[in-house]
């Protein structure tokens, strides 16, 4: 890789060491050490740029205790407490907000009965001054953030009490939260903040720090946004990296270096419960799903080599002795069958630790087919089960493509998960109800593990057309008033918003969650009832001239038996047919006869009809 000299513009403004402290804050998953923190950090060092890695969220974790810690990540408040301490004026409604959360969800009554809310501050500004009094500070000329949502106020928080103790030391955050205008609002509302980045902050933060040794002007960075006296000003954009394969490997050192260093007793509480990360690709190849801005940071898709990929498991598995590696990725590679050989063939034991995220549009059943071979679990991108709400979202599939997706999961094994996305502003009764009628045909197929309100993100399809999706004001989610004070909230720009409506929604929340609640009792009822849960709710067996379907969704055993020209057509239809194809290839029978039989089908939802495309529900067996 090479290397840009940058010759001397002017003298330095301080006199400093030269090296880099990337943070990872509170309330960083457990489970999944920050990959861009290990990237950056290996960047950096790649460019000759000396690089530490402070994984401070490890610190508090110690200091709260694991349970608690994952409890407020979970919950999403730990950054309350923070608020707390950053802003003295959000005290009261902060503590309230805080101590209901706690009564409404921890799990241990005897805890909650016990707590003390001014221990557990008392708690956390320990742990800061303790890092403030061990981190040498002054050998560093930059302090990194990459912030995920749950980190940036305590980010701005340490960021704060470091500027009181070192004025001159500059502090970049970088993001989902920082980019463009995002970024100029964090500069014009926190002034212990420096820089923010916008786009993938890898050569961007290594001109920056070539500009703080004084070898580059701050107006020369692309993706930075500055601060020169009262203005705050932003740099246009920088082009993406698009050979990924020229990265370097994740440098996850300074990580386990932590662990070997916390108390024996949360060491094995924790258990090791962490999973390395790997970058498959970067960005979207569909790019236009109306409420995502996962393309911010990262714009076009691109993705790396087979060779490199393995290459990099393999000195992951090898540095770090272990086989927890998982892919980090949106959107699954398109070499995806290629890369799951090759790791099959080079590590064996990584076999069925996988997760990969999959859109459902073009996926066959024979991917499953191999997707079942390797032990692969994936995650789809269902959101819905109407065409019409599918449409709303831009997501490109119909429901019937997500249903045949569930289906050859069934029949497979492949372990999967899905969510509903509901809540949109345009959202009618017709789009509950069309899920509500679908999810019928359904019930022997994988229910959702999660459900999800739609998140208005600052510059998705929506944000940057509200009228157009049925939006009469874009307004701040309370979360925001409660962290935030008022004026704070003058300049700062969320990253998520609330909406009113133009026409009020007819269903709530109450109503989709008993909606999928029916859903998993009925799929999960053998599990339920203590028994294993051998076969799918509908399936078939083959005979040479016939098929025997079974059907258990509902409250009474079902049998059809289908002959002959029946059980054929019933069998063409195992993935999507259009009935021209179905006319074609049943020519003999003659359209009444087939309309007929389909007709018979859906009504006793053991097929499923959309825009003139058919699906038999009925899985084989395996």
């Amino acid at each position: 890789m090479g290397r840009t000299s940058y010759p001397l513009l002017y003298p330095r403004e301080i006199s400093v060491m030269d090296r880099v402290l990337l943070v990872s804050m509170p309330f960083n998953c457990m489970t999944f050490p920050p990959l861009h923190i290990a990237n950056l950090k290996s960047y950096l060092n790649s460019h000759q740029i000396p690089t530490d890695a402070a994984y401070f969220y490890l610190d508090c974790a110690s200091y709260m205790g694991l349970e608690f810690y994952n409890f407020l990540y979970k919950f999403q408040i730990g950054d309350l407490l923070y608020s707390y301490l950053l802003f003295p004026e959000q005290r009261e409604k902060v503590k309230g907000a805080f101590l209901e959360k706690l009564q409404s969800d921890y799990p241990r009554e005897e805890f909650v009965r016990n707590f003390n809310f001014f221990e557990i501050i008392k708690k956390l500004d320990l742990f800061h001054k303790e890092i403030l009094k061990k981190t040498n500070w002054g050998k560093y000329c930059l302090i990194g953030y990459y912030c995920y949502f749950q980190q940036f106020i305590p980010s701005l928080y340490l960021s704060k009490c470091i500027k009181e103790k070192f004025p001159l030391l500059k502090i970049v955050f970088a993001g989902k939260m920082c980019s463009f205008d995002l970024g100029r609002g964090i500069l014009k509302s926190f002034p212990y903040v420096d820089f923010t980045i916008s786009g993938e902050p890898e050569e961007t933060i290594v001109e920056l720090y070539h500009g703080i040794q004084g070898k580059l002007r701050y107006s020369e960075i692309k993706g930075l946004t500055y601060r020169k006296g009262n203005k705050v000003y932003i740099n246009p954009p920088r082009k993406e990296i698009m050979d990924l394969d020229s990265l370097p490997y994740p440098d996850y050192d300074d990580f386990f270096f932590k662990l070997r260093k916390w108390p024996k007793h949360l060491r094995e509480e924790y258990g090791g419960n962490y999973y390395l990360q790997v970058e498959f690709a970067r960005g979207c190849w569909w790019r236009k799903c109306s409420f995502c801005t996962y393309n911010e940071p990262h714009g076009a898709f691109r993705e790396k080599s087979v060779t490199r990929i393995i290459d990099e498991v393999t000195h992951l598995i090898k540095r770090y002795n272990t086989l927890q590696i998982l892919p980090e990725q949106m959107i699954q590679p398109r070499k995806w069958r290629e890369i799951l050989r090759a790791l099959k063939t080079a590590h064996p034991g990584l076999c069925g630790l996988f997760y990969l995220n999959f859109r459902v549009s073009g996926i066959t059943k024979k991917d499953f087919f191999y997707l079942k071979q390797y032990g692969a679990k994936i995650l789809l991108g269902t959101e819905s089960f109407s065409t019409r709400y599918l449409q709303k979202m831009n997501k490109g599939i119909t429901a019937i493509e997500n249903i045949q997706a569930l289906k050859f999961c069934e029949e497979y094994n492949v372990v999967v998960g899905h969510n509903i996305l509901y809540g949109f502003p345009n959202e009618e009764v017709d789009d509950f109800e069309d899920n509500k009628k679908t999810i019928e045909y359904i019930l022997h197929l994988p229910p959702p593990f999660d459900m999800e309100t739609l998140r208005l993100t600052y510059n998705s399809k929506i944000y940057k057309n509200p009228r157009k999706f049925g939006i009469k004001a874009i307004i701040l989610r309370e979360e925001e008033k409660l962290r935030y004070p008022p004026s704070i909230l003058k300049t700062f720009r969320p990253f998520f918003y609330n909406f009113v409506p133009e026409k009020p929604t007819k269903c709530g929340k109450e109503e989709w969650e008993s909606l999928i609640k029916y859903w998993r009792n009925i799929y999960y009822k053998p599990l339920f009832s203590m028994h294993l849960k051998l076969q799918s709710l509908l399936i078939y067996q083959e005979g040479e001239n016939f098929i025997n379907i079974v059907d258990r969704r509902y409250e009474s055993r079902r049998n059809y038996t289908l002959i002959g020209k029946e059980k054929d057509l019933y069998l063409f239809c195992d993935k999507i047919r259009s009935k021209e194809e179905i006319y074609a290839r049943f020519s003999d029978m003659g359209k009444s006869e087939i309309e007929n039989f389909i007709e018979k089908m859906c009504r006793l939802k053991l097929m499923f009809v959309e825009d003139e495309k058919v699906l038999s529900l009925a899985v084989r067996i395996n």
